[in-house]
């Protein structure tokens, strides 16, 4: 069964422009699935009872229209798919008219918190019906990235998570802002694609890559090795 939350587009939540700021729709969507994981009994800290906790793997949106202050956006989400190592969460995003002004898809691993392995989930939402289709396409799987660009980042207090490592949604605001300014205020949509493959830390110092193309292409690495890769595309 699929939740629906609402929220409101607030003066802190937009730019120059007076359109909600990446980080704002990526934040409200973050929280639709901690609030419905919480309705459908599977809440970070239901799991951390048993030392699990969520993590999120995989992640794309897409907006087509990026709503303006005042707009009132509503959320549906639903668990799609509950596979080996990962559950499958779908939201769309509507207007007050009911129109769809973006979609987005991510995959969660529920992790051991004292080895920090991935635990079997398959059978985890036993009884969900997982009938309804997937919004959009997955998240890309993203190679190597060019160094057209590159940026360091100490990870400092703002940036940790309930978690204790490096927020999902900090990294993909640490990389927006290696883009110009002009460039993302005057786009008209935007889609992101982001995978996850090691979890980043308190003062650990972050090297950010980013090849400048139609679609940007981005590397979060600490010493050589690559933690976060994401791919950007304007419109």
């Amino acid at each position: 069964m699929a939740g629906i939350y609402k929220y409101t587009v607030e003066q802190a939540n937009v730019e120059g422009r007076g359109r909600a700021k990446i980080s704002f729709i990526n934040g409200i969507i973050m929280q639709t699935a901690d609030t419905d994981a919480y309705r459908t009994g599977f809440g970070v800290s239901t799991m951390q009872q048993d030392n699990y906790s969520w993590v999120l793997s995989r992640y794309a949106v897409q907006i087509d229209r990026i709503p303006t202050i005042g707009e009132v956006i509503s959320v549906d989400t639903w668990i799609g798919k509950c596979e080996k190592f990962f559950s499958v969460r779908n939201f769309i995003l509507r207007d007050e008219s009911g129109a769809t002004i973006g979609t987005a898809i991510s995959l969660w691993a529920l992790i051991n918190l004292t080895t920090r392995r991935p635990m079997l989930i398959e059978d985890m939402h036993e009884g969900v019906s997982l009938d309804r289709e997937e919004p959009m396409s997955r998240p890309a799987k993203i190679g190597a990235v060019r160094a057209d660009l590159t940026a360091e980042h100490r990870v400092a207090y703002s940036d940790i998570d309930f978690n204790g490592h490096l927020n999902s949604m900090r990294s993909i605001d640490h990389l927006i802002d290696m883009l110009p300014v002009s460039e993302v205020v005057e786009s008209k949509g935007y889609r992101l694609d982001i995978n996850f493959s090691r979890e980043g830390f308190a003062e650990q110092v972050l090297t950010l890559t980013c090849q400048r193309d139609q679609t940007n292409l981005f590397d979060i690495s600490v010493d050589g090795t690559s933690l976060t890769k994401a791919s950007i595309t304007l419109f």
